[in-house]
Formats: C-alpha cells, sequence, structure tokens
C-alpha cells in the first residue's frame, strides 16, 4: 500500500486498486424502495415530526432523519425516494428505518425492491482539465455547454458510467458516477 494521493484523514490508497492514487469520495447515494401498500400523505405528515407536505408544491411527504443524514421522499403509492446518504450501507440503513416510521404510524408497509439508483463521487484529479479537448476527442460520448465561465462535459462511456466535469471560478470539479478510473485514462 502506498501513502500518495490519499484525501485528509483517510486511510492509505492501494495502488493496486487504484493506480491512479485517487479514489473519488462519495458524496451521495440515491435508492428506491417499493413500500408495497397505498399510502395518506397528510396523515403522515400531521403524525410523523420530522416530515412535511405540501400537496401545492410536491405531490410527495418529505421527511428527513438525522442518524445517517438521509431524506426520503414518499409518495401516495408506496414508492420511496431516499437521498444523502454517503454508502450504499448508509442508503439501505436509512430506507429501512424510514419504512419502520411508516409502519409505526399503522401502514403495512413492507420494503420491497430496493435499488441503488444513483452513485455521486468527487475527487481532486490535481491537474487542469482540457474540457474542449475532452469533448473534441470524445464527441461521440459527450456534450459542452456553458459560456466563457462555466463549461461543463458529460462523458458517458456505456451507459452506467457519466462523468461531469466543471470549471467555476478558477476550480476544476469532478463529479462521478461509477467507475472513475474507466474515464481517468481519458484525461
Amino acid at each position: 500500500m502506498a501513502e500518495q494521493g490519499g484525501l485528509e484523514g483517510s486511510q492509505p490508497v492501494d495502488l493496486s486498486k487504484h493506480p491512479s492514487g485517487i479514489v473519488p469520495t462519495l458524496q451521495n447515494i440515491v435508492s428506491t424502495v417499493n413500500l408495497d401498500c397505498k399510502l395518506d400523505l397528510k396523515q403522515i405528515a400531521l403524525q410523523a415530526r420530522n416530515a412535511e407536505y405540501n400537496p401545492k408544491r410536491f405531490a410527495a411527504v418529505i421527511m428527513r432523519i438525522r442518524e445517517p443524514k438521509t431524506t426520503a421522499l414518499i409518495f401516495a403509492s408506496g414508492k420511496m425516494v431516499c437521498t444523502g446518504a454517503k454508502s450504499e450501507q448508509q442508503s439501505k440503513l436509512a430506507a429501512r428505518k424510514y419504512a419502520r416510521i411508516i409502519q409505526k404510524l399503522g401502514f403495512p408497509a413492507k420494503f420491497k425492491d430496493f435499488k441503488i439508483q444513483n452513485i455521486v463521487g468527487s475527487c481532486d484529479v490535481k491537474f487542469p482539465i482540457r474540457l474542449e479537448g475532452l469533448a473534441y476527442s470524445h464527441g461521440a460520448f459527450s456534450s459542452v455547454s456553458g459560456s466563457i465561465v462555466h463549461w461543463v462535459v458529460s462523458l458517458c462511456i456505456r451507459t452506467l458510467i457519466c462523468m461531469f466535469c466543471r470549471w467555476t471560478f478558477g476550480r476544476y470539479e469532478c463529479k462521478t458516477s461509477c467507475a472513475f478510473l474507466s474515464v481517468y485514462v481519458h484525461l
């Protein structure tokens, strides 16, 4: 194990697994689950202290818990979206906690079809990314939009790997979804 490229306060980077020495930090996990029952959103909002519901603005109850720090969107159909977790395990734990809260409110909620929908990570590649060149050399997979101050390149290799790079106020920021290494070689 080598200690190069690690993040502040993190464990050393295993260069056999991460040859670049860079490991993206997970920022957000989005998951969905089917509670397999119809829900009365007004009742949930009135009985749960950590929930808000404004049907004129959004057709779901917004519920939050502190540990893991997440937010759930709970729909009348029984479908739920959980966002904000920093790992897949945290996302599943949070979704189970929300389902349990719904059960305690008297609904016959189950925990079916849990699925991770999106993983967002970010990293500092420690060099400027030539966004125009990247978009030009991978035109079939990328698109560029923005102005002089703000460029966004989305590079999709296969259908599951997306990278969004943007330049803001003299700083490059990359957000990746899955498989950082397969994209890193193109930078």
